[in-house]
C-alpha cells in the first residue's frame, strides 16, 4: 500500500522490476488517493514500463478506481497490478475492502513479500533467495534478511538491522523479545497459507 511517495515510488517500481527469478511475480501496488502526484506517475510508469500490446493487460475502470495489469517490458517474469484507488479507504474507514481488490491474485499467490512505497530491494535475487530459503525449510512460515536504513534526505546510512551474520532460524521467543523492529518490514516474506498472516493482518 501506498499514500503520498512519489518521491519514493519509482525506487521500490524499479527495484521489482530488476528481480531476477525461475518463477512469476505478481506485484501489487495500491495507491490510496494519493495527493501528491503519485497516482501521474504510476500511470505514467505503467505507459512506459508494461507490455500494452497483449492480451492479458488491463487498463480500465473499476468501482473502485483504476486498475493497470500487466507483464513487465523486460522482465516477463514481473507483472504488476498497479491500483489507483479514487477515493482513500484509510481515512474512510474501508481499508480491509483493499484485500478483496487483489483478491484474485493475492489468493493463487504461495508466498508474500512486503515491500512498502517509501522502500525498495537494493539485491536482485532477493526474492529468488527467499524463496529458496523457504522451499528449504518446509517447517518455517516466514524469514527475513538484513537491511539497511537510509536518511530520504541526506541519503545517507542510518544504520543497519542484521540479526545474524550468516543463515539462521530464529525461535519465537527470540522474535519476540526482539521487539518491534526486530527485522524491517520490506525484508519479509511469508507463506500465504500460514497461521501468521492472521497475526500480521491484524
Amino acid at each position: 500500500w501506498t499514500y503520498n511517495q512519489a518521491k519514493y515510488i519509482e525506487d521500490a517500481l524499479m527495484s521489482f522490476a530488476v528481480q531476477q527469478t525461475n518463477f512469476p511475480v505478481v506485484y501489487f501496488i495500491v495507491d490510496d488517493a494519493s495527493t501528491d502526484g503519485e497516482h501521474e506517475l504510476l500511470n505514467n510508469w505503467a505507459d512506459n514500463h508494461l507490455c500494452s500490446d497483449t492480451d492479458e493487460y488491463l487498463n480500465k475502470e473499476m468501482p473502485y478506481g483504476k486498475l493497470i495489469y500487466g507483464r513487465h517490458y523486460r522482465n516477463l517474469n514481473s507483472i504488476f497490478a498497479i491500483l489507483l484507488l479514487s477515493e482513500n479507504h484509510y481515512q474512510t474507514g474501508r481499508n480491509k475492502l483493499k484485500m478483496e481488490y487483489i483478491a484474485e491474485w493475492y489468493n493463487e499467490s504461495k508466498y508474500v513479500a512486503i515491500c512498502e512505497g517509501d522502500d525498495y530491494w537494493i539485491d536482485p535475487l532477493k526474492l529468488q533467495k527467499q524463496v529458496d530459503a523457504m522451499n528449504n525449510f518446509s517447517n518455517l512460515n516466514i524469514c527475513a534478511h538484513a537491511s539497511v536504513v537510509i536518511d530520504a534526505v541526506t541519503h545517507k546510512e542510518i544504520s543497519i538491522i542484521q540479526r545474524a551474520t550468516s543463515e539462521k532460524v530464529f525461535s519465537v521467543d527470540e522474535v519476540i523479545m526482539g521487539g518491534g523492529g526486530f527485522v524491517n518490514t520490506n525484508s519479509i516474506l511469508f507463506r500465504n497459507k500460514a497461521p501468521i498472516y492472521n497475526f500480521y493482518k491484524n
